[in-house]
């Protein structure tokens, strides 16, 4: 179910929130969520639908009309659902000796905030809340301990779900490239919870870059890692991953009906059907097996495939009243 920009003004959630725009992009979908402390926040973005969160302080000694226009525009060419912009937040540092710099707004109570950004890839916030007595200099540096002990945490789970990805993408690698054997192909499809029965196409897509000089550079990784992160917000994750300088999409089809209805055109011929269908023939035949397993049909039975073949007929008629 969608949620948009007007049912979250709607919803009252923070009664001090002011629209200062006009009406017309109210009804935008709110697909996810984003707190970005940059001025160049839309180089962090992805396929549109974000609900951006941030504060003046991002703009530090810049804020001027040109500015913000730019800004905005930029913003919109994203096509970003919506900028929320706080007023009461303010950097803090603590009168001790510290290396981390805080984020203080006023809520309901003081609230200290600490961005934790691990290896460029992930980004987590620290949100410390006042709520019987103000913090004092001890306080925070037991957060100095607390937020080492995070970062080194955070670090080995990104970095454990880093390998396992690699490990992954790997044998799709393998997979694709058909340089395993029909067991492998198997156990790699159970590892990657890709269906042997099921039908499936691969999507690649290449930013050629003008110069040759480009190709596989740090900038072409970048903007492939972009388009990375565009596409997973429309397809699920574990099919998807990025190798060198594509973008690799494993896109599940749904055709099991218009499978049966060729495979009974062929007079039953699972070559002829596979290669109609340019899929591979050992899908077919796996995909007939579950058809036997589900519904008990037997395809021997003249008068039984009359009646599929019936059956599929009224089916398209059904389907375009």
């Amino acid at each position: 179910m969608n949620y948009t920009i007007k049912e979250f003004i709607e919803s009252n959630k923070f009664p001090k929130m002011q629209l200062i725009s006009d009406n017309s992009g109210i009804n935008r979908v709110i697909r996810g969520v984003q707190i970005l402390s940059v001025p160049n926040m839309e180089k962090f973005l992805g396929g549109g639908g974000e609900l951006l969160l941030t504060s003046l302080v991002v703009y530090e000694n810049q804020l001027n009309e040109r500015i913000v226009l730019s800004h905005l525009e930029e913003l919109n060419k994203k096509q970003v659902s919506g900028l929320i912009i706080a007023e009461d937040n303010e950097k803090f540092v603590p009168n001790i000796l510290t290396q981390y710099e805080y984020i203080r707004q006023k809520r309901e109570n003081i609230e200290y905030i600490k961005k934790i950004n691990i290896l460029d890839q992930c980004v987590f916030y620290l949100v410390i809340t006042e709520v019987n007595e103000p913090l004092i200099e001890l306080d925070f540096i037991t957060l100095e301990n607390v937020i080492i002990k995070l970062l080194y945490i955070l670090t080995q789970v990104v970095t454990e779900k880093n390998i396992e990805r690699k490990y992954h993408r790997d044998l799709e690698y393998r997979m694709l490239n058909g340089s395993l054997s029909e067991a492998e192909e198997d156990d790699v499809a159970n590892l990657l919870n890709l269906d042997a029965t099921e039908e499936y196409r691969v999507i690649t897509f290449y930013l050629k870059p003008e110069m040759c000089a480009g190709n596989f550079s740090a900038d072409q990784r970048k903007e492939t890692e972009i388009v990375e992160k565009t596409i997973l917000n429309v397809v699920p994750k574990e099919y998807i991953y990025c190798n060198t300088n594509r973008v690799i999409y494993i896109h599940k089809e749904n055709k099991k009906e218009e499978k049966l209805e060729c495979y009974l055109n062929q007079k039953q011929s699972i070559r002829k059907t596979s290669e109609l269908m340019n899929i591979h023939a050992r899908t077919v035949s796996y995909r007939l097996q579950k058809i036997v397993k589900l519904t008990g049909m037997n395809f021997d039975n003249i008068a039984e495939m009359l009646a599929v073949r019936n059956g599929i007929i009224i089916l398209k008629i059904l389907e375009q009243l």
